[in-house]
């Protein structure tokens, strides 16, 4: 079962009261200028002490740097000659838009079983500026060098591109969520035989 919150409705006391197996922090549309960061700070909190593993897609992985004090911004804004992939998404703005080629460090586990490229759906046009304190970098691509992270002390991480979007050309985003969803059940079982 999953159960489907607002960034503002997640805090520590909110996990407390049924503890998940995983947490998946999705993406959205809406500029960040349009949040009040102060409602996310319970979301903020639950990033930082990652009570389970976490998995940041698009907004989130920029969510999981932000928890942790790093900068981020948009990529900037398209140059002469540069042709808009999708003019009604940020206008004027570069963006990374469609599936796009990305190179993985496949000593990460979300990246188990995958050669060192794969063409992942981006819909982006903000994105890291730095690796957070304590993460590794482990996927990049020309116009957003830090395509994913991961935690290196709990298994935390934030993936730029979109996973959940894939199709029989372009599997790979299946294979990175049934990997980070094995991670988490193989975790949690291993933490009820301690029990």
């Amino acid at each position: 079962p999953a159960e489907l919150l607002d960034f503002a409705e997640v805090s520590p006391a909110r996990i407390s009261q049924s503890p998940p197996t995983a947490i998946i922090i999705g993406g959205n549309t809406t500029d960040w200028g349009e949040f009040d960061f102060e409602e996310m700070a319970g979301l903020l909190e639950v990033i930082r002490d990652a009570p389970a593993p976490i998995l940041g897609i698009c907004a989130g992985h920029q969510l999981v740097g932000y928890a942790h004090h790093v900068k981020w911004g948009p990529l900037g804004p398209l140059q002469h000659g540069e042709i808009d992939p999708d003019p009604r998404f940020a206008p004027g703005q570069r963006k990374q838009r469609g599936f796009i080629t990305v190179q993985l460090d496949v000593r990460c586990p979300l990246f188990r079983g995958m050669d060192a490229t794969a063409d992942l759906f981006q819909s982006h046009y903000w994105h890291l500026e730095d690796v957070p304190p304590g993460f590794a970098a482990r996927a990049s691509s020309p116009w957003s060098a830090i395509q994913a992270i991961e935690r290196l002390d709990r298994p935390v991480f934030g993936v730029q591109f979109h996973p959940e979007r894939y199709d029989a050309i372009h599997p790979h985003g299946a294979v990175i969520l049934r990997n980070f969803i094995t991670l988490a059940r193989d975790r949690d079982t291993a933490e009820r035989a301690v029990r």
